[in-house]
């Protein structure tokens, strides 16, 4: 709460303008004039109280001055002057006497002249109130909520209602059942009308706690002067209390996680650190701004080069003297650039199988340095004249057709085929089997042994011609 303690009502001071009794009536000795300075002290600063005694031109003798004294009406004294020495008829005397109250109020006080004219006794009395009041540069503390344990900021208003500069000013600030991180603050002047703030890190370790700011002041007639001001504090007991939740943007390569963290507790979240994991390595880190009670931040949290899986998000975090950590877990799926084989078909061509195909790009970024290959195995061998197949670059969600042949035999049920790629500069490597289950058996090769079969067809259709021929020929005989 804040507390300014108001300025007192200046004081009216109102003086006589002769006060004298008995003797001094007789010997026409009188006080003219009583001045304050300052009029409205504050408390500890001194004062003035400057006396004009006077000895009237008709008074046959002169004034033997014994004292001058600053009293209470009770007849307590505060200052004096003695032996002042003799006043001639028709003159006068200033006579100063100082002092100064710790507490504020008002003091009801009288000037007190005493001496000898002639061969009678002198005393005069002279009614004086001086009101002390809460003067000078005022004090107030202003307080933010505050939890047990958590630091907070107290602002110190130092303000100057006064006419005059206060100078040297040192501000302290103390407490009970508080920690102050550097509990003091100077400054070389306040002038008349400013007020300054001064803010101090104060972390309370109860719920009971209180401050006190001291100020220390000269003022312009060079006087130092303190004045204090106490504030209770009420701090909560720390609540901890944090939420964490986390979805995956559609789309996209390597596509980024929105993160939401709530701070439902009473004090603020700071060294508030985010990371992520795959099967217990952290991926990814990223500091965030302190988060302060009952408040939410979000945050896009870009990951790269991450496998596709359960991605673990943690928030570890401080609040108030204890360390915490809240975590979720998300599916995790990545679209890079992908290469598979389709359209995929096969052939005999002189005795060795052609295969035919695309390398298409299934993802969503380009991939570069595509080769296929046939890989050698069992009942399988690369041929002539496309062992391999340099594809290049293949764009995202395009393809590129390849060639490439092989040799196999009869034991053969599939031609493995390597594909080789870079996706976001990292090497893809994966083996791809073409099935050739349904491929016909080449065709057999001519005997050497003996005539072929047409041979013999051949030379049964000379015959016959022969024959026929003869026949035609006797019948014309």
């Amino acid at each position: 709460m804040n507390r300014i303690v108001p300025l007192l009502v200046v004081l009216c001071l109102v003086l006589p303008t002769v006060a004298f009794t008995g003797a001094a009536q007789t010997a026409q000795v009188s006080i003219t004039n009583v001045t304050v300075s300052p009029n409205q002290p504050t408390p500890g600063e001194r004062f003035t109280v400057t006396t004009t005694v006077r000895n009237a031109a008709a008074n046959p003798s002169a004034l033997e001055i014994d004292e001058v004294s600053l009293e209470r009406n009770n007849g307590q004294e505060y200052a004096d002057v003695r032996n002042l020495g003799t006043l001639a008829p028709g003159s006068e005397l200033n006579v100063p006497l100082t002092h100064r109250f710790d507490e504020v109020g008002v003091q009801n006080l009288r000037v007190v002249v005493t001496g000898t004219s002639g061969e009678e006794d002198v005393e005069i009395r002279y009614p004086l109130t001086i009101t002390v009041r809460e003067g000078g540069p005022q004090v107030s503390i202003q307080l933010n909520d505050s939890v047990v344990g958590t630091e907070t900021t107290a602002t110190v208003l130092v303000a100057n209602g006064e006419e005059t500069t206060a100078r040297n000013l040192r501000l302290t600030l103390s407490g009970e059942s508080v920690a102050i991180d550097d509990a003091t603050r100077v400054a070389p002047q306040l002038g008349s009308g400013e007020t300054r703030a001064f803010t101090f890190d104060v972390r309370p370790g109860a719920t009971s706690a209180a401050l006190t700011a001291t100020l220390r002041y000269t003022t312009a007639g060079g006087e130092s002067v303190t004045t204090e001001e106490r504030v209770q504090m009420n701090p909560e007991n720390l609540r901890e209390d944090v939420g964490i939740e986390a979805t995956v943007v559609e789309g996209g390569v390597a596509p980024p996680v929105n993160v939401q963290v709530t701070n439902f507790g009473n004090a603020p979240l700071s060294r508030v650190v985010l990371g992520a994991t795959v099967n217990e390595t952290t991926v990814a880190r990223r500091a965030l701004d302190p988060i302060p009670p009952e408040s939410t931040r979000t945050v896009q949290f870009n990951v790269s080069n991450v496998p596709e899986g359960d991605l673990t998000l943690s928030v570890n975090y401080e609040t108030g003297s204890r360390e915490g950590q809240v975590s979720t877990t998300v599916p995790y799926r990545t679209n890079p650039g992908r290469i598979e084989l389709t359209g995929v078909d096969y052939e005999r061509e002189d005795g060795k199988l052609y295969i035919t195909g695309s390398a298409s790009n299934v993802g969503l970024s380009d991939v570069d340095s595509v080769i296929v290959s046939v890989v050698p195995g069992d009942g399988v061998q690369p041929a002539r004249p496309y062992r391999e197949y340099f594809v290049g670059t293949v764009p995202a969600s395009d393809f590129v057709s390849f060639d490439l042949y092989a040799t196999v035999d009869e034991n053969a049920t599939a031609v493995p085929i390597r594909i080789e790629y870079l996706s976001d500069g990292i090497r893809e490597s994966s083996v791809y089997e073409v099935p050739i289950d349904d491929l016909q058996p080449a065709a057999p090769s001519p005997a050497t042994g003996g005539p072929s079969p047409l041979v013999f067809f051949g030379g049964g259709l000379v015959v016959i011609a022969v024959l026929a021929t003869g026949g035609y020929l006797y019948l014309r005989r």
